[in-house]
């Protein structure tokens, strides 16, 4: 118990910043709901649009196609 008290005590419990920075100023809740809603919003259903058209379009090209015979699906 006494080393951890001692390890406790050398280490200060303090938070230390790398070079005394400080942050910026705050967006405004306009920017900050364009950049942190609608945007992601708009990407995820931008990918949900084009996966859709490329599922539709190559569903259509195995529609065209003959399908081809397999032994192990075929009962004869």
């Amino acid at each position: 118990m006494s080393l951890l008290t001692s390890v406790l005590a050398m280490r200060p419990l303090a938070v230390r910043q790398e070079d005394g920075s400080l942050p910026g100023e705050p967006l405004p809740l306009l920017e900050g709901l364009i950049w942190f809603v609608i945007t992601p919003v708009a990407i995820s259903a931008l990918v949900w649009v084009l996966v859709s058209v490329f599922e539709k379009s190559e569903k259509k090209e195995v529609a065209t196609k003959e399908p081809k015979r397999d032994i192990l699906t075929s009962i004869e």
